[in-house]
């Protein structure tokens, strides 16, 4: 698109990894997604997770998706940190074009906790 990113927007395909650097709770945000992953997993198999990609990447909003056995993608929750909220679009541009498995989190998890590669921080 014209113009993309936006002032105070991240890159496009932007995931929490990416953003690591940025963000202002980098364990309690992804303590948070994975608490929201799991709810999405206790209902519909594997979840991931896409970032919101307007502002700074501090504390992105983040959704919780499945993939349908038609092969659609479909979004479970949205969030703002912990809280829920509405009226939102699967497709929009305010959403990463990239996701990330609960393995990926999981493991990135790890890597903030500063555990060797490969270990999962059972959270």
């Amino acid at each position: 698109m014209d113009g993309w990113p936006m002032p105070n927007e991240l890159p496009r395909d932007a995931t929490i990894k990416s953003v690591l650097g940025s963000l202002g709770k980098r364990e309690d945000y992804i303590l948070c997604v994975l608490k929201h992953m799991r709810l999405c997993e206790a209902k519909h198999g594997p979840a991931y997770v896409r970032i919101g990609v307007t502002g700074t990447g501090q504390y992105p909003c983040h959704k919780i998706v499945y993939d349908h056995a038609s092969g659609a993608e479909v979004l479970f929750e949205a969030y703002d940190e912990d809280r829920p909220f509405t009226d939102v679009e699967v497709g929009t541009r305010d959403w990463s074009s990239a996701r990330m498995s609960h393995d990926q989190v999981k493991d990135l998890l790890g890597h903030v906790r500063g555990y060797a590669p490969g270990r999962r921080s059972f959270s």
